[in-house]
């Protein structure tokens, strides 16, 4: 780091010239050069700022709300994408530059699943434009497909040793358990989030971010998987089994179903990939968990018990309730869906799409979120036409089988348990993908990225390690047969 004054001076002489524009864009291009440098010499080092970032950022406002926690995005330079976004297209064009011009490396992720995407684009967009959808629409689908891929790539070649994996895996853990202590304080202290509860009016939860409670679904269990398999020891162990409550907390706070569905589809998944020990283990906790959750209910008498856990069977009894208005609005408005896709099944309606309006429910038509559906498989067969979803399809199913099948190879105990626990999270990214508009936002893409990321290298680190062990297996055989050929 012996170059690193240099651009120290550069961004200083910079940021003192433009102090005049104000101390933000001053401050903000005095750190560029050094940034940049961070960037080319140790790239995983913004990668883990990039995704500290987005768990503590969030884009499921649309409007500012008085007394939350809720961090968006800014933009500093007019024409320019949001300050992180930014970084995050300048990192990735630091890193690929350098790994492809001055390296003249390969991408560990075949680079013509890109192209694939990129001609499915090409023509998505060239039927919007067709279609004369809105052009600031086009652009926002554009990146909404764009910016994930991109996002897959730079974590699958960044993060591509097992100690990077399991420092990208520490930073998500702290900066999630920072996020859900102070959701938490803010719920306990009156200023949750805004929602209505079927039955109970409008009220409070601790987070409406599907990106956040990914996050806190995923690293619980990645917690108690290595915790259950003794990797996590000691006070470390017990350090991370307690910043774990706050992440229940608001799993179960938030009064999301899809999440609560979304949490037992992970653990089912878990239970599949795990050794006998880890299912035996996990046995006995869903045994002690479901005692814990029905006692309450054995004993429900009593006022107190009755006021805590109606707004949770309110929520739970909506699952099958035909008649509850969010679920009487995402049936309509998938059926309204397919009928315009109907008019094209094979092109789409293009980037920047709308569908149309939804009748039939207390909605008025020109408020409702026409862009987007409810339903991930529809919105890119909506968006990107027949091509698109089919190599969707391919793309999700082809992850399922790596995982299916490369778990049950796995040697290493260690990898083993992480690999298991992340994975899990297909579950909820599957529930996800069938009750929301998954694509329409980017933080949630983003973490989908980095934990398909983070498995397909621990997986492929294994497969490595395997093989160097055979090849030096064999090695010692081969000795030991010329050995006793030349005796």
């Amino acid at each position: 780091m012996k170059f690193v004054p240099f651009p120290v001076l550069i961004g200083a002489v910079l940021g003192s010239i433009l102090f005049g524009f104000g101390w933000l864009p001053a401050a903000l291009l005095a750190a560029v050069p050094l940034l940049a440098l961070i960037l080319w010499r140790r790239p995983e080092y913004g990668l883990y700022l990039f995704i500290a970032v987005v768990i503590i950022l969030t884009d499921a406002m649309d409007k500012d709300v008085e007394g939350i926690f809720a961090i968006k995005d800014v933009k500093i330079v007019q024409g320019l994408p949001p300050m992180l976004i930014t970084f995050f297209l300048a990192m990735s064009l630091i890193y690929f530059f350098k790994l492809y011009f001055i390296e003249r490396k390969e991408s560990l992720i075949a680079v013509r699943y890109g192209f694939i995407v990129i001609l499915i684009l090409l023509l998505a967009t060239a039927t919007g434009r067709w279609r004369g959808w809105n052009p600031i629409d086009l652009r926002v689908d554009f990146y909404n497909v764009l910016f994930p891929v991109l996002c897959f790539y730079l974590c699958a070649n960044v993060l591509n040793t097992r100690e990077k994996v399991h420092a990208m895996l520490g930073v998500i853990f702290i900066v999630g358990v920072i996020d859900a202590c102070i959701l938490t304080a803010y719920y306990l202290n009156g200023n949750g989030w805004p929602y209505g509860i079927e039955g109970l009016g409008s009220g409070r939860i601790v987070t409406q971010d599907t990106k956040t409670l990914m996050v806190f679904v995923t690293m619980t269990i990645t917690i108690y998987s290595v915790s259950l398999t003794r990797i996590l020891t000691g006070w470390r162990r017990v350090f991370a089994l307690v910043g774990c409550l706050p992440m229940i907390f608001a799993i179960l706070f938030s009064f999301r179903r899809s999440f609560w569905l979304g949490t037992i589809a992970s653990l089912i998944v878990f239970y599949i990939m795990s050794s006998r020990f880890e299912k035996r283990k996990t046995l006995a906790w869903v045994w002690i968990g479901i005692m814990l959750l029905t006692t309450p209910l054995l004993f429900a008498g009593n006022a107190t018990n009755m006021k805590l856990l109606d707004p949770f069977v309110r929520r739970v009894l909506t699952l099958t309730d035909s008649k509850q208005s969010s679920n009487v609005h995402h049936l309509l408005e998938s059926q309204q869906t397919l009928k315009d896709i109907f008019s094209s099944p094979i092109l789409g309606l293009g980037l920047g799409s709308s569908h149309s309006p939804v009748f039939g429910i207390d909605w008025e038509a020109d408020k409702q979120p026409l862009r987007i559906v409810h339903n991930t498989f529809l919105l890119i067969w909506m968006k990107l036409g027949l091509p698109g979803l089919l190599f969707f399809m391919w793309v999700l199913v082809k992850y399922i089988l790596v995982l299916l099948t490369y778990r049950k190879r796995i040697v290493s105990s260690h990898s083993g348990a992480i690999i298991a626990a992340t994975g899990s999270a297909l579950g909820l990214w599957l529930v996800l993908l069938l009750t929301g508009p998954v694509m329409a936002y980017w933080y949630q893409t983003f973490m989908i990225s980095i934990f398909a990321a983070i498995v397909l290298t621990l997986i492929r680190e294994e497969q490595r390690e395997k093989t160097e062990e055979n090849g030096n297996a064999l090695r010692v055989l081969q000795q030991e047969v010329l050995q006793g050929v030349m005796h």
